[in-house]
């Protein structure tokens, strides 16, 4: 059976809570501040926009300057929430990296490992799945302890 646009909310809102209560107060992000569980517009507040419909299950992003700049539509309900935990974490390790990179140290290695570990506190499913997409990422771009240490 097909998820609701609010059955989604409160998934997605389950998430947030998991991952807030996993950080310290220094790397909390607001989470829901742009995030929206409505149909999306041209002309609505820049954002991430997150619905359902008969098509399936979309989560569009709205920029600065109006329209909506990307499009996504997922058939299977957890690809969508992989893709709202991978938003999360990425915001929340790229923070956490910031504050605590280490001299001579390619500071992607512990915002990795930090995303990593965020998205296994929601699931093992989805630390595989973020695994694979740093492994693809790295195979282009590899670490550089020179260039980003």
């Amino acid at each position: 059976m097909k998820k609701t646009t609010t059955e989604i909310q409160k998934e997605i809102n389950g998430y947030f809570s998991i991952i807030n209560g996993k950080i310290d107060d220094a790397y909390q992000i607001s989470g829901l501040h742009d995030l929206f569980f409505k149909e999306s517009n041209d002309n609505y507040l820049p954002g991430t926009y997150v619905f359902s419909d008969k098509e399936g299950y979309h989560l569009d992003m709205v920029g600065d300057r109006g329209g909506i700049v990307e499009n996504k539509t997922f058939s299977n309900i957890e690809d969508l929430y992989f893709e709202l935990c991978w938003q999360m974490v990425s915001e929340i390790s790229t923070n956490y990296a910031s504050k605590n990179r280490k001299e001579g140290e390619d500071w992607r290695r512990i915002m990795f490992s930090k995303r990593i570990e965020l998205l296994n506190e929601i699931s093992e499913k989805f630390a595989l799945h973020g695994k694979k997409k740093i492994d693809d990422i790295l195979s282009e771009n590899p670490y550089d302890d020179e260039l980003l240490g």
